[in-house]
């Protein structure tokens, strides 16, 4: 097993490794030393272009709406020959079933990645609860109204996730519910203790209350 990872790979299969990445051992160079100058020659392929190549094969999938790849070049806590995948789906289940497809896809020659043991993170799903209190014009209906509101702010946060790192605003909202006819101006939006957006998260529609004067 230690010979499937570039860190603990000798002799032949070290060779390999270098064949993969084109990085050839000089005549006499012994193990460690040319471990260490392989490493250090793929270490920009590992940070950008491969885990790029690994997310391009995973966004082949229709049901995948966004995806991280991380290494421990990313997070210390990851260890050496792991990828991590955080995928974002538009499934409300991300079966087990479809997680072994996905690492199916990417058990292959064609990426070069260093080691081939994948495993998946839960996307972090962060609701926001607020109160929003909105004008509206003499001649609109109420509750046809609350329902025009209720419907953008579905929309606005199916948009928020669709993909990582969107972060809710509260102009962007605004902006959104001002494109509704019979509001005549959005009073207040509170949103208050609004959850901090790292890494694999996602910001979602908590308990909104919808105020209509």
């Amino acid at each position: 097993m230690k010979q499937n990872f570039i860190q603990t790979a000798t002799g032949e299969r070290l060779d390999y490794w270098g064949q993969i990445f084109a990085v050839s051992r000089s005549e006499g160079e012994a193990d460690d030393t040319y471990r260490e100058r392989l490493l250090g020659g793929v270490s920009n392929r590992l940070a950008v272009g491969t885990k790029n190549a690994y997310k391009d094969k995973i966004m082949e999938s229709p049901i995948v709406l966004d995806a991280l790849v991380e290494n421990t070049a990313d997070d210390v806590g990851i260890l050496a020959g792991t990828i991590r995948l955080t995928v974002l789906t538009s499934d409300v289940d991300f079966t087990e079933l479809q997680k072994l497809e996905i690492v199916r896809s990417l058990q292959t020659n064609d990426f070069g990645m260093v080691g081939d043991e994948f495993v998946f993170r839960n996307v972090d799903v962060l609701p926001i609860d607020g109160e929003i209190t909105i004008y509206k014009n003499l001649d609109v209906d109420s509750e046809q109204l609350r329902d025009g509101v209720d419907g953008k702010i579905e929309e606005y946060f199916s948009e928020l996730k669709s993909s990582f790192g969107r972060e809710f605003g509260k102009n962007d909202l605004e902006r959104k519910l001002l494109q509704i006819e019979g509001i005549s101006r959005v009073h207040l939006l509170t949103f208050e203790n609004i959850p901090v957006l790292d890494s694999g998260a996602i910001h979602s529609r908590g308990n909104i209350q919808i105020n209509i004067l």
